[in-house]
């Protein structure tokens, strides 16, 4: 599929443009869902590997930026989404050797507002403010029961104050970013199927406590066969990954299969689909069920 190098803003616009996926309709229906969303929600595009998940978001980025009439799609519905979110695209995969909130965080500063140096001043405390949240109790066995029972009574009592206080400080940025631009926040988390365990758990999670806040509205898109066995993996494999899924999932979109003909016509540039070596590309990729990638 076009993806990473190859999806450039002008393979997207054409793609748009031309349709050349058959999947304008649906991106039209999925922007009329954001637009009705008046509240947080957590929606999930579902969709194997190599399905072109990566390239659908990217279509949504880019006509958002760009809003004019595309096939299926009219001009007016993207001024509306426009006018209701900014679009904050996070590709999971490529941060996940770093903590998950964190990573999240600093690349908001950097994409979303790094033209103003008083919010990304709060998400740089926000950071700061994470870095000693885990706090470990080591003892070499001279330290007497209720001394440990105390110390670890603070030192959770501080953990708990400081996870509060970065969710608060979070939910208000958000809030205050509404307040400023008058749009909400449309997040789009990709390729969270592919990330480490522990980074795609604790990245969920922060979705559901820290991001809690009616002006954040996420999108995951994972396939999520996939990413239940990466939730297994983190919990063991006696673990319901799909019913942990479940219970962060507001909607469920499964992205629709493609026409491969008209996609290999598009991308081969194929006027005359009618000669010879042109029907044995098509046939062979339909035989082989080969994915757009």
């Amino acid at each position: 599929m076009i993806r990473d190098s190859y999806a450039s803003e002008e393979a997207i616009s054409k793609s748009l443009a031309k349709d050349s996926l058959r999947r304008n309709y649906y991106l039209a229906n999925l922007i009329r869902i954001f637009n009705s969303t008046k509240k947080h929600t957590v929606y999930t595009l579902d969709g194997d590997w190599g399905s072109g998940k990566t390239f659908f978001v990217k279509q949504l980025e880019f006509a958002s930026a760009h809003p004019q009439n595309y096939t299926n799609i009219p001009k007016e519905l993207i001024n509306t989404f426009n006018t209701n979110y900014s679009v904050f695209y996070f590709n999971a995969w490529e941060h996940d050797n770093q903590p998950a909130l964190e990573s999240v965080l600093l690349s908001l500063r950097e994409v979303a507002w790094d033209d103003q140096d008083e919010l990304a001043g709060h998400v740089v405390e926000i950071a700061k403010l994470l870095i000693d949240l885990p706090i470990r109790i080591i003892s070499d066995g001279n330290v007497k029961l209720d001394e440990l029972k105390r110390s670890y009574l603070d030192n959770y009592i501080e953990v708990a104050d400081k996870a509060s206080k970065t969710s608060k400080q979070i939910r208000n940025m958000i809030n205050n970013y509404k307040e400023r631009t008058k749009r909400k926040i449309l997040f789009i988390i990709d390729d969270l199927d592919r990330c480490r365990p522990s980074y795609a758990v604790e990245l969920l999670e922060s979705i559901k406590h820290c991001f809690n806040c009616d002006n954040a509205v996420f999108l995951i898109c994972a396939n999520n066969e996939q990413l239940q066995y990466v939730v297994k993996k983190y919990y063991g494999e006696g673990f319901d990954g799909y019913a942990y899924l479940d219970r962060f999932y507001d909607s469920i979109f499964n992205l629709p299969e493609p026409n491969v003909e008209t996609y290999i016509k598009h991308h081969l540039k194929i006027e005359n689909p009618d000669y010879y070596y042109n029907l044995v590309a098509i046939d062979l990729a339909k035989v082989f069920n080969m994915s757009l990638r």
